[in-house]
């Protein structure tokens, strides 16, 4: 399945699911539309393993932590310190043994986690940062077990925005992803045994996300391992 981010009407009605049921909000409002999509596969899939990719930003780890996923890890190439602080100081205030979750510095396109790994895997607006998307799909396809779900979401608008060089956020690349650019995405992820039932993209006409100077909005995609 395919969505768009299309109104900010869209936006208010994520934080009101979110909010409503006690989660904690995402600091840029319209993330808060991937996370209560994620929301949504937890419910619909219960899952009990589960790796967000590009996971500095906390938030995906802290609503699958509040969700209740008994098994949950996160992978950067980089994490300020009280991002790797966070789980512990959690342990500690809730006087517990285990950490709420775990998170590794490494190359999310060549992680060293066995295959078959994980029930659901998340990336939050981190594709369209210079990832090779042919490796993060293999990657992803090996990783996830049988029927196992893939939330993807980047930045996206029709016709073709182009970035300048220029533009680096992070120190990395940025592209903006064009409707031609997501469907041979979804191309190459057939390849690598990751489908979805509706390939259609919708249109819109409401830039939602304005940032470094560009408006667009937010794509997100939702595979499932087949084989």
């Amino acid at each position: 399945m395919i969505r768009l981010l299309e109104s900010f009407e869209q936006v208010g009605k994520a934080v009101l699911t979110l909010q409503r049921r006690g989660y904690h909000l995402h600091s840029t409002p319209q993330k808060n539309w991937d996370l209560a999509q994620i929301l949504s596969i937890l419910d619909n899939e219960k899952p009990n393993t589960i790796l967000d990719m590009g996971c500095a930003g906390w938030h995906v780890l802290t609503l699958c932590r509040d969700w209740g996923v008994e098994n949950i890890w996160g992978i950067d190439l980089e994490f300020r310190l009280v991002d790797r602080l966070r789980p512990y100081l959690y342990a500690i205030r809730n006087k517990s043994v285990k950490l709420p979750y775990r998170v590794i510095r490494g190359d999310m396109t060549k992680t060293n986690f066995p295959n078959n790994s994980f029930d659901v895997i998340t990336c939050l607006s981190v594709i369209e940062h210079g990832v090779n998307v042919e490796s993060f799909l293999k990657e992803t396809s090996r990783l996830l077990r049988r029927n196992g779900k893939l939330y993807v979401s980047t930045d996206y608008w029709e016709p073709k925005i182009l970035v300048e060089k220029s533009i680096r956020p992070f120190g990395l690349n940025w592209n903006i992803f064009s409707k031609k650019e997501i469907e041979n995405l979804v191309d190459i992820a057939k390849k690598c045994n990751l489908k979805m039932d509706d390939e259609s993209i919708s249109q819109t006409k409401e830039k939602v996300v304005h940032w470094n100077k560009k408006d667009y909005t937010y794509i997100s995609l939702i595979f499932k391992k087949v084989i």
